[in-house]
Formats: C-alpha cells, sequence, structure tokens
C-alpha cells in the first residue's frame, strides 16, 4: 500500500513530497519555499487535503486535474516562506491512516508535521476546523509557534456564536430527500460573485473534491472533533496572532473570529468584504498579507 502511495505521490506532487510520521501512521506532506525562509505550517479545514490551498500554494495541486486552479493573482507563498502542509489523517494520500477524534490529537498530527519538515519553531496558518487545530498547537506548545493566523473559525464550542444560513443563493436546492449533494454543497459555500469571475477554478475544486478519497469514518470522527474544542483559555495565549474571516461567512459567522480577536488581543483582526467562509479561495492574498504582518512585528 506504502509503495503504491509513493508512486501516486511523485506523480501528483513530484520531489516536493515527504511522509511525516504520526502515532497513527503517516501522513502526506509537502514542503515548499527555500530552507532559510520564514517557516510556515498550513492545516487546511476538517477534512482537507494539500491541494485546497492550491491558490496560495500551486505546487501542490494535482497535476493529473489539470492547470486550471493555478490561477492567483500573485505568485506562490513558497517563494517568500518556507511552507509545510499535509493530506489529514483520513484524507487524500493520508486516506489510510484513523482521522483525528479531538482537537489535541489534531494538534498532535500537526505538530508531527511541523517538527519534522520545519524544525524547531515555525508560524501556523489554520482555517475552519483547522484553526481550531492552529489553536490548540499554540495552545500546548507555545515556545515553537511563533506565529498564528486563523482563518474562518470558532474559539470554542461553548462560546459558539450562531448566524443565520444565507438565502441570498437559491440556485442549489436540496434535492426530494432534503440532501443537498457535495458539488452543489461546495458551489454554494462560494460566492455568486466567485463563482462568476473564476469557474474554472470552482469546477476544478469541484473535481479534485470528487476524486480526493475520505476513510470512511471521517464524517463522525469530525464531529466528534468539532465538539471538542473546548474548555480551553485564549486569554492567556500570548502568541502573535492575525484573525481573518469573511463578512458573509455562514459556516462560522464572523461573530467567533471577532470574539478570537478579542479574547486574544489579537496583533491584526482582518473583515474580508464579500467573502464568505472559503477566504482562502476567495481572498487568498488577505492571509497571505496576514502572515507577512505577523512576520514583521
Amino acid at each position: 500500500m506504502r509503495g503504491c502511495l509513493q508512486a501516486v505521490s511523485a506523480e501528483r506532487y513530484g520531489p516536493c513530497m515527504e511522509w511525516c510520521a504520526i502515532a497513527r501512521g503517516e501522513l502526506a506532506a509537502s514542503v515548499l519555499g527555500a530552507p532559510e525562509a520564514p517557516p510556515v505550517l498550513l492545516i487546511a479545514g476538517g477534512g482537507g487535503a494539500m491541494w485546497s490551498w492550491a491558490r496560495l500554494l500551486p505546487e501542490v495541486w494535482p497535476a493529473s486535474l489539470g492547470p486550471v486552479a493555478r490561477l492567483s493573482s500573485t505568485a506562490s507563498l513558497s517563494t517568500e516562506f518556507r511552507v509545510a502542509v499535509y493530506d489529514q489523517a483520513g484524507v487524500g494520500l493520508s486516506a489510510g491512516v484513523l482521522p483525528a477524534t479531538t482537537a489535541d490529537e489534531a494538534a498532535s498530527d500537526a505538530l508531527a508535521v511541523g517538527r519534522q519538515l520545519l524544525g524547531g519553531r515555525f508560524a501556523v496558518a489554520g482555517m475552519s476546523l483547522g484553526g481550531a487545530t492552529a489553536t490548540r498547537v499554540a495552545l500546548v506548545e507555545p515556545a515553537i509557534v511563533s506565529g498564528l493566523v486563523l482563518v474562518s473559525t470558532y474559539a470554542s464550542v461553548s462560546t459558539l456564536v450562531p448566524g443565520q444560513p444565507s438565502t441570498a443563493d437559491e440556485d442549489f436546492a436540496p434535492d426530494l430527500d432534503g440532501v443537498e449533494d457535495d458539488e452543489a454543497s461546495i458551489r454554494r459555500s462560494l460566492q455568486p460573485w466567485f463563482r462568476k469571475e473564476f469557474p474554472a477554478v470552482v469546477d476544478a475544486v469541484v473535481a479534485a473534491s470528487r476524486v480526493t478519497p475520505l476513510h470512511r469514518d471521517l464524517e463522525r470522527r469530525s464531529i466528534e472533533f468539532f465538539f471538542s474544542h473546548d474548555g480551553h483559555d485564549l486569554a492567556g495565549l500570548a502568541t502573535p496572532t492575525a484573525v481573518v474571516c469573511g463578512e458573509l461567512d455562514t459556516v462560522f459567522p464572523i461573530g467567533n473570529s471577532e470574539l478570537i480577536a478579542q479574547q486574544l488581543n489579537a496583533s491584526h483582526f482582518t473583515r474580508v468584504p464579500n467573502a464568505g467562509h472559503a477566504v482562502h479561495l476567495e481572498a487568498p492574498d488577505t492571509i497571505r498579507q496576514a502572515i507577512r504582518a505577523l512576520h514583521s512585528l
């Protein structure tokens, strides 16, 4: 199995591929950029594969899916930083590894990747559930985390700020059983203006999601992970932090990011106009700027 995955990874990602050992197996990962550049670990959202960062890091887009998602207004993040990214346990080339069931377990996975690929100290940027993972990394090992970028995420379950579902886009109605298919869900998560301006990127993301292997227990364990991110004190965390959220986010509405910024006395807080939950796709340069800002402190 490992040999098979190595062949697939070489075809998809080339020489930047690595395999990082964790307690439950090995995670597929990539490290890009000059060794002397400032190190950054990227953590995708729940069920996220490396390719989800392709608008910031086009090198991780699977070549077999074509060059469409390489469309970006600026150069790769790897031209400025030493960047590590990975397929999370239960996803993509790591689909055979049992998914994390708690935020602490996911943080342990992320720390293993960061230490193996970036060394003893690095910045961490995470989005959605990956933001919960990034937060736990900083809480568990504050000496290792030089800076924190939290994108489209939440502070904890007990302080969750709810929001109203968007009714502005009714093109993707549930089927007769009231269930929305995966493609409709992905397209709905992106704002209408983005779908209109970047239709090829949207189609590419849908295509990539279709061929990304997932562990059969990923959804159930991800729900457990979500509820486990609770019972911690952000106020005592001194790590320099940037918080980014789209104003139209309906997954973790912007009130959640505002709460994080208040509790952490964040170094930078960015509200992204006309962006929803998928800021890494709709406004990737905002995340780039947040990472830059932390390194300028």
